[in-house]
């Protein structure tokens, strides 16, 4: 029996994940826990994101994608759309 470790890449938060690939996202315009929340549920819906952390203090998400099957442009309008909604710029 093959160990649960053998031939996967470790990521950050002690997940592993095999061909995973980290992508880290500039979010601007959250101010607050639940703006991050969505960020963040809004990431995990893309197909390929196999992680999501959204830090509201570093304005950042950071992704484990997988990149044969991640979609940077969709993740990028999910983004965008979201920003807009918290900033109020619609």
């Amino acid at each position: 029996m093959v160990g649960i470790d053998d031939g996967l890449s470790r990521v950050g938060i002690g997940l592993r994940f095999s061909n995973g690939r980290e992508v880290r996202l500039k979010i601007i315009g959250m101010h607050c826990a639940t703006c991050s929340l969505t960020v963040q549920k809004a990431l995990l819906s893309v197909d390929g994101v196999l992680s999501a952390s959204v830090s509201l203090a570093s304005d950042e998400a950071v992704v484990i994608v997988d990149p044969a099957r991640f979609d940077y442009a969709k993740a990028l309008r999910q983004c965008r759309e979201l920003v807009t909604i918290f900033t109020g710029k619609h």
